[in-house]
């Protein structure tokens, strides 16, 4: 019997290595799993962001622009309409000079040359002019409507240097930043981030230097943050020309349960032009729309 017992035994040994090694065998004739492509909800995602990016970029175009209109200093630089161009003519801009306190006056709808129109008010409370060493800037928004878009949150602006400086480091940050659709889909924003003022003697030179990260919601609410690996780039000169995204540096988007996602805005040139790079695969996309 234990002869038996023993023969049975070994056809069972020998039939489980045989079948282990059948299955290695089509584990490596399985084909290699596919990297996920570039796909609509990636492009999306960067649509996303860059637009939330350029609103809030225009707000502080307006904040700025709005206390080098009122409020005159003597050793600030020149400006003259040719060189003044981002608040619309059709905003009504109020200064109260005794509390430093400025509101920007869109109305009930204002079109501006970038062709949106804006409803509501920018207010800008300051401490003096932006340029000046430990300035301030505190942004707040009331009832402030793009293209049907309703904007929230509050920014703040502050002048880094402890001397004058051509090249000026602000501190930038972002409280509560939202912007909800007509059909009540939303998408947050926040951050605290670095902004190097560049500086020319002619004011439509200017460039924004970008560094820092970002943490928002999109409107499906899912969660992702967005992290420049190489100095973000806002030309005055492209925003002029309507080129509202930044045209050189790198950012890098990071979300759950999908592979991170690199944007680059070029080489510097005035166009919307971005390339988009994941799992070493690239594709060109135009952040104008």
């Amino acid at each position: 019997m234990s002869k038996i017992f023993f023969a049975k035994t070994n056809l069972n040994h020998a039939f489980i290595i045989l079948f282990s090694t059948l299955m290695l065998g089509l584990s490596a004739c399985k084909p290699e799993q596919v990297a996920e492509v570039i796909g609509e909800d990636d492009t999306e995602l960067v649509a996303l962001e860059t637009e939330v990016e350029a609103t809030f970029e225009d707000v502080d175009e307006f904040s700025m622009e709005a206390v080098e209109i009122t409020d005159f200093s003597a050793d600030s630089r020149t400006y003259s309409p040719a060189t003044e161009q981002f608040i619309p003519g059709c905003a009504t801009v109020t200064h109260d000079s005794a509390n430093k306190i400025i509101t920007i006056d869109f109305g009930t709808g204002c079109v501006g040359a970038d062709g949106k129109t804006r409803a509501g008010q920018v207010i800008v409370t300051y401490t003096k002019r932006l340029y000046r060493p430990g300035a301030k800037l505190k942004i707040e928004l009331n009832n402030y409507v793009v293209d049907n878009k309703h904007i929230e949150g509050t920014k703040t602006i502050e002048n880094l240097a402890t001397s004058f400086q051509d090249n000026i480091s602000l501190k930038t940050t972002l409280k509560d930043g939202k912007i909800t659709w007509p059909d009540s889909s939303f998408a947050t924003r926040e951050f605290a981030r670095t902004r190097t003022w560049v500086r020319a003697a002619n004011p439509v030179m200017d460039e924004y230097h970008v560094e820092g990260i970002i943490h928002g919601t999109r409107r499906n609410g899912n969660n992702y943050s967005a992290k420049t690996i190489s100095v973000v780039i806002f030309k005055r000169k492209c925003r002029l020309q309507g080129i509202k995204v930044p045209v050189q540096g790198l950012k890098l988007i990071k979300r759950t349960g999908k592979p991170d996602l690199l944007i680059d805005f070029g080489d510097g040139d005035c166009d919307s032009l971005a390339t988009l790079t994941m799992n070493g695969q690239s594709k060109v996309v135009d952040l104008s729309n």
